[in-house]
């Protein structure tokens, strides 16, 4: 048997995981490959890089990233373009071009949208259920410099600033074998799922960060609304992420 070499290390690990399961709140063992070894974020960690205004390490969502990156690989049999709406500091954008090096072809691009001022209004449906909104016009603005630094290290990578849709602009007679739709709110969400969804190639997926968060309700009411005669499943994941893969 194999214990830990520090016995109050052991004891304080053990302590965290007792609370976790008295509070309905143990997800992840702690044997579970992708946490007990982490070599498979060596290629990833020069672009996860760190916001000082935020505080708090970009792994802190490393479930997440681990769900990104592994979705992205998943298409890398496909062709088409990629997309990411709601960019932010970029480091989503790099990760989907990472795991998908050396599968683009030459016509094949990965598009970045975000206007880099924070969230429109939030309107009624996106209240959370306790009556308020866990959002405000501005939140999450950039001055895109980390973004487009993320962005100029990758050829095919285009970064398109701006409101959504109206970036989508030029891309109708593209076609998509990954999207990632992080933008919040029902309406940016609304559209990007109508504009993206159509084009999506058959097993393309999009992955919907947002979709199971209680403080992005209008995400998930804007996907379920579009998706509802689509005859698609749209799966809830563990980490709050939504997923969609296109049968055909």
């Amino acid at each position: 048997m194999r214990f830990e070499k520090n016995p109050l290390k052991r004891l304080q690990h053990k302590l965290v995981e007792r609370i976790a399961v008295w509070g309905n709140r143990y997800l992840y063992k702690p044997q579970i490959l992708w946490i007990a070894d982490q070599s498979w974020l060596d290629p990833y960690r020069p672009y996860m890089v760190d916001d000082p205004t935020l505080r708090r390490p970009q792994v802190r969502k490393l479930d997440r990233r681990f769900v990104l990156i592994e979705f992205a690989r998943y298409v890398r049999g496909l062709r088409g373009s990629t997309a990411e709406c709601g960019v932010a500091r970029g480091v989503g954008s790099a990760l989907i071009c990472k795991a998908l090096e050396g599968t683009f072809a030459s016509t094949d691009r990965h598009y970045g949208f975000d206007a880099f001022s924070g969230l429109p209004a939030p309107a009624e449906v996106d209240r959370m259920a306790t009556g308020g909104s866990a959002w405000s016009a501005g939140d999450l603005a950039h001055d895109g410099t980390l973004a487009k630094a993320a962005f100029d290290k990758f050829e095919q990578a285009e970064l398109r600033i701006g409101w959504i849709p109206d970036t989508f602009a030029g891309l109708e007679d593209q076609v998509f074998r990954f999207v990632h739709i992080d933008v919040d709110l029902y309406q940016p969400t609304y559209d990007s799922i109508e504009f993206f969804y159509p084009r999506l190639v058959a097993g393309g997926v999009v992955l919907l960060d947002d979709h199971g968060l209680t403080t992005c309700p209008g995400a998930r009411k804007a996907v379920l609304d579009y998706m509802q005669d689509k005859g698609e499943c749209v799966l809830d994941l563990p980490t709050g992420q939504g997923l969609i893969i296109k049968r055909d």
